[in-house]
This record gives structure tokens, sequence and C-alpha cells, in this order.
């Protein structure tokens, strides 16, 4: 499956965003990423995905192979949907 990584403007903040465009949605990849560590039961989801999954598109690319981890454990996620 392809991946198409985007930025977009979160709507509540005002804020650029990574996301990934999912069928017809974009997907906001470090909130989602959230709800995969909560959903495992990890303790401070929210810090975590922050650090692993960032919210922009520079800080993605920096961030290296945790950074793909993370964005093929939210590919997952969204694939058992």
């Amino acid at each position: 499956m392809q991946r198409k990584l985007v930025t977009f403007v979160d709507p509540h903040s005002g804020e650029a965003r990574l996301g990934l465009q999912w069928r017809d949605s974009v997907i906001d990849l470090s909130a989602a990423y959230a709800g995969v560590l909560q959903q495992a039961g990890l303790a401070r989801p929210e810090q975590r995905a922050g650090a692993e999954l960032p919210a922009t598109m520079l800080e993605f690319l920096q961030a290296g192979d945790v950074a793909l981890d993370a964005l093929n454990k939210v590919i997952q996620a969204l694939k058992s949907l």
C-alpha cells in the first residue's frame, strides 16, 4: 500500500500537523499513535507519541527509524478497523 504523508492545519489549534492520507480522510499521526499506545496499555501515551512520532513533517524526517516504526504501527491499526 502506498503511503501519502501530508501536512494539514489542525482546525482547533491552527497548528500545522503531520498526517496520513487514509482513504477519504487525513489521519493525525501523532494523535493516532497515542491511541495505539493507549490501547496497548502503555503509560503517558500522548507524551510518548509526541517523542516517537512527531507532529511535524520535519521532525518526523529527523526522527528516522523510530518514527517509521511508529508510522507502521498506526497503519497496522488502521488496517484492522
